[in-house]
């Protein structure tokens, strides 16, 4: 599942990943990505969050899911600089970040590494 609330980004995300064979859900926001999760009915294997969204953060989104499905995996993503995301924002040092901007083989290596883990 892929939670952006890019508009512009969300389009082209989900697009590579549909090249590399993955079956994509798309949210453009937490809500939104709890309300796909419900109606999905299947097992999510990984989430791909923006960060920094309005009304509910990745780390929310995140958090919330795992208590849904606790083996699920997440790959945060954000524009800012990863370090002081995961001291400020207390995602932990196992936190997974994906730095934007990315390159389409960046981001099909880093969802093929987590998946594979």
């Amino acid at each position: 599942m892929v939670v952006e609330n890019g508009d512009m980004l969300r389009p082209l995300i989900c697009e590579i990943l549909r090249k590399d064979g993955y079956n994509v859900l798309e949210a453009q926001d937490g809500d939104e990505a709890l309300l796909v999760w419900q109606r999905y009915q299947e097992p999510i294997d990984l989430v791909l969050t923006d960060v920094v969204m309005p009304h509910m953060s990745g780390r929310e989104v995140a958090e919330r899911l795992r208590l849904l499905q606790p083996n699920i995996k997440v790959i945060y993503m954000s524009g800012y600089e990863s370090g002081i995301l995961s001291s400020g924002n207390k995602f932990g040092s196992a936190a997974i970040f994906l730095q934007k901007p990315f390159r389409p083989a960046e981001l099909s290596k880093k969802v093929r590494e987590i998946l594979e883990s």
